[in-house]
């Protein structure tokens, strides 16, 4: 009783499946489908600018985390930048083709931890970052390409890491910075 049925089925799927093995896409590689090469390949790290937009006499403490900030903000950008493909020397490379030079800047206010945990909801202690990153070509000094964006650091788990979200925002700035790069040489 089943044996017509598998015949018939055999029958019917043998020819459909030698011919999707026979029309599968051999797989060569067409100048279409070569790697293209990128315009920049070398990130050099300029001038990095934090200010902290607080009060006319901040205290010790944020003074103390903007030199901490400051220290931790180069070592993000080159982790990320070398993340996306690119070479980070020490130095500036003097007139070198396919290398760009990163220019970042950064306003911040913290704000109050102890605010944003006990009242955050209501919008109390927030801090607030404000980032922009650009890439100037090494050889002509013309802008490449630029990013900016802003955040605010309202609640948190005992009121939030302001200082972990200006991380994160140096990530982000740098990837999609990076991305626009990659994509100019194609």
């Amino acid at each position: 009783m089943f044996r017509p049925i598998r015949s018939t089925l055999a029958v019917l799927l043998l020819p459909a499946f030698l011919v999707a093995c026979a029309s599968s896409p051999s797989v060569k590689t067409t100048a279409e489908q070569a790697p293209v090469a990128r315009m920049y390949t070398t990130a050099y790290i300029g001038k990095i600018s934090t200010t902290l937009v607080d009060d006319t006499n901040p205290d010790e403490s944020r003074l103390t985390d903007k030199k901490k900030l400051d220290a931790k903000i180069p070592a993000v950008l080159k982790e990320e930048l070398e993340d996306n493909g690119f070479a980070v020397p020490a130095a500036m490379p003097a007139n070198k083709a396919g290398a760009v030079v990163i220019n970042l800047e950064f306003q911040y206010n913290p704000g109050n931890r102890a605010l944003r945990w006990t009242a955050g909801i209501f919008g109390a202690g927030k801090g607030i970052l404000n980032g922009k990153i650009e890439a100037l070509d090494v050889t002509t000094g013309a802008l490449i390409a630029t990013r900016s964006g802003s955040d605010a650091t309202r609640m948190g788990a005992f009121g939030g890491d302001f200082y972990g979200s200006v991380e994160d925002m140096v990530e982000e700035l740098a990837e999609e910075l990076a991305e626009e790069l990659n994509a100019k040489g194609k």
